[in-house]
């Protein structure tokens, strides 16, 4: 199923009808909000979306949005507990929104770890043909290996806040979704997903995959596999639909240079599909990459049809 992401929306939308109206013209049937709008909006924005029959199938946290920009968003496994409990009160936040609009998922984004970041020098390598170098290789080990040091404090951080904000899921009916990082020094990494299936074993806990961010970690000889082995693939509850430019800006798909039908093929068919685009572009853009992925396959399951909301169980009585 294919739902456009509020990513579309310009920096200077502030009105409800305005948001609305961006996010419901192109008529793709469902959308996902997320920081784009802010606290004032959002329960008008969700109110308007819901009476138009249009379903919001998922919110991205922090949603509503910080009111100021932040250099940094606040990560569930920081060290510092104030930050870290920020991160888990805008999740918190985020899941009471999604229940009063009745969106099934919440999806999180990766953070990053307390280490220097290698990526711009293992960039500038691989852009150099140098990628498999000895210099290029000594980084990656030495990279792993400040990793290392810090894993095992960032994990038992991680597992306590998601602990927290699975209670709430599973008394608001609402899966957790975790996205993939695109940073050398991002977390939690495809490999640590194992580990957190097994951690949260039953749990309304899934994967979220962003084809970009692990087409930027393969570029630097960080990841094999786009989505893991099939068996890890069969977690992934949904995925980006975006494309990466020539300069490594984010563009709409089939525009730039990643093979989708290959980043995509182990998604799930059922899998949702958020349609990501650059801020404030053109309806033109918007029904060109649909068009796109409708030719390619790419956008998933059709809607199931809406069912009966009161379905008769058992026999009726008698009079």
């Amino acid at each position: 199923m294919l739902a456009l992401s509020s990513s579309i929306l310009p920096p200077e939308t502030r009105s409800i009808d305005e948001t609305v109206s961006r996010l419901l013209d192109p008529g793709i049937g469902a959308v996902i909000l997320g920081a784009q709008i802010d606290g004032g909006t959002l329960p008008g924005v969700c109110r308007e979306i819901v009476a138009s029959g249009t379903p919001i199938v998922a919110l991205r946290c922090p949603c509503p949005g910080p009111r100021r920009p932040r250099p940094d968003e606040p990560s569930l496994f920081a060290s510092d507990s104030q930050e870290r409990e920020s991160a888990i009160e805008e999740a918190l936040a985020t899941l009471q929104y999604a229940a009063r609009c009745e969106a099934p998922i919440v999806v999180i984004s990766a953070a990053v770890l307390a280490v220097p970041d290698c990526g711009p020098r293992l960039r500038k390598l691989s852009g150099l043909g140098e990628g498999d170098g000895e210099e290029a290789r000594l980084l990656r080990e030495r990279l792993e290996t400040t990793i290392q040091e810090v894993i095992g404090s960032a994990w038992d951080a991680l597992c306590f806040s998601l602990e927290r904000l699975i209670v709430s899921c599973l008394r608001l009916e609402i899966e957790l979704a975790l996205t993939n990082p695109g940073l050398p020094h991002g977390f939690p990494r495809q490999e640590e997903w194992p580990r957190l299936s097994t951690e949260f074993s039953g749990a309304p806990l899934a994967r979220w995959f962003d084809p970009v961010a692990s087409v930027l970690r393969q570029q630097i000889g960080l990841e094999e596999k786009p989505c893991g082995d099939s068996e890890e693939a069969v977690q992934i509850l949904g995925c980006d639909v975006k494309d990466l430019g020539k300069n490594g800006e984010v563009v709409a798909a089939g525009d730039g240079e990643i093979d989708l039908v290959a980043a995509l093929s182990q998604v799930p068919s059922e899998a949702l599909r958020s349609l990501e685009l650059p801020q404030g572009c053109p309806m033109s853009e918007i029904k060109r990459a649909c068009d796109y992925l409708r030719g390619a396959h790419l956008d998933g399951d059709p809607p199931s049809p809406p069912c009966d909301p009161f379905p008769i169980i058992g026999s009726p009585p008698e009079e």
